[in-house]
């Protein structure tokens, strides 16, 4: 028989109740009526042998192993200790990962994250205060793993951090006037919603174009064979042709030009008709009444003139 638990005496009005099990205990035989006499052995005691390991600790591997690892990296620290801990914890950059957000995962290579991951699981192992309590490590690692991750997604973002948090709440808001407009919302509904200013509201659309990616296919779809070749020119343009390198460009000839105007005459005019002009030596020879070999005393001398005055300027 067993007594009803004592705890439960002192409510009032409780009386004490006998509790009688409704079959035979483990190991008493069973007594009811028409039942034979079976004895039901006692199951054997566990006992777990010396050379049974521990419950797995972080990662996969026995705790002692794991502080084991790390009493040797504080005790004499390397490159090798340091990457066999690394190994030891290196699931976590995998878990750190899968819990990223959905659209970071979509757009960027998986093993790209693992390895900026990676990274950080080495630095939180660099900076992991010695004499700490190993079984805080995880915790503090996956923090500095997703710190580092996000870090190296910044430097590769082309668009600078102001620009880029203005695209992410341009895309927010857009985003909520659809939903509660039931359509799609003008630019100068957003900049409005925004309480943005005309000049603010270029900018931020400004930013939003190039926040975006086109692939290279995406406008070529051969019906408009101009239009496709139009995009072709300007995708695989060379460097010369750029805006950028025609400004630079002219604006070097323009300062070239001011250096060589204040040569002595007779270089000054050489090197316009020979350069400038693009003449040849004895082209030259005949604009100034001279040889040919005089023309090339008259260009060598030029040019060191020419090269001294540049050095001057500190070019």
């Amino acid at each position: 028989m067993l007594a009803a638990s004592p705890a439960l005496d002192h409510i009032p009005g409780r009386k004490n109740i006998t509790v009688r099990p409704l079959g035979p205990t483990r190991h008493e035989p069973d007594r009811r009526p028409g039942r034979p006499d079976v004895e039901i052995p006692a199951a054997p005691p566990i006992s777990r042998g010396p050379s049974e390991p521990r419950s797995p600790g972080p990662c996969g591997l026995a705790d002692d192993t794991v502080v084991a690892s790390w009493q040797r990296h504080w005790r004499d620290p390397s490159t090798e200790s340091r990457n066999r801990l690394a190994l030891i914890y290196r699931p976590l950059v995998g878990l750190v990962v899968r819990l990223l957000p959905g659209d970071v995962r979509k757009n960027v290579e998986i093993c790209d994250l693992e390895s900026f991951g990676f990274l950080g699981l080495c630095g939180a192992i660099d900076r992991f205060v010695e004499g700490s309590e190993v079984l805080r490590f995880p915790s503090y690692a996956k923090q500095r793993i997703r710190g580092a991750i996000f870090d190296e997604l910044r430097q590769l973002d082309w668009l600078p951090r102001l620009a880029r948090r203005r695209v992410i709440e341009y895309r927010t808001t857009v985003e909520a006037l659809t939903h509660a407009l039931g359509r799609n919302p003008k630019a100068a509904e957003v900049v409005a919603a925004m309480e943005l200013g005309a000049d603010q509201g270029d900018r931020m659309r400004a930013d939003v174009q190039a926040a975006q990616l086109l692939r290279v296919g995406t406008g070529m779809n051969g019906e408009n064979e101009q239009r496709d070749l139009a995009l072709l020119r300007n995708l695989c343009a060379d460097r010369e042709d750029e805006p950028e390198s025609v400004a630079l460009a002219s604006a070097l000839a323009q300062e070239l030009r001011r250096v060589v105007a204040e040569l002595p005459e007779r270089q000054r005019k050489l090197i316009e008709l020979r350069f400038f002009g693009r003449l040849t030596q004895l082209e030259v020879g005949l604009q100034l009444g001279v040889s040919n070999s005089r023309v090339s005393q008259m260009e060598t001398s030029a040019l060191s003139a020419l090269r001294r005055a540049i050095e001057q300027r500190g070019w």
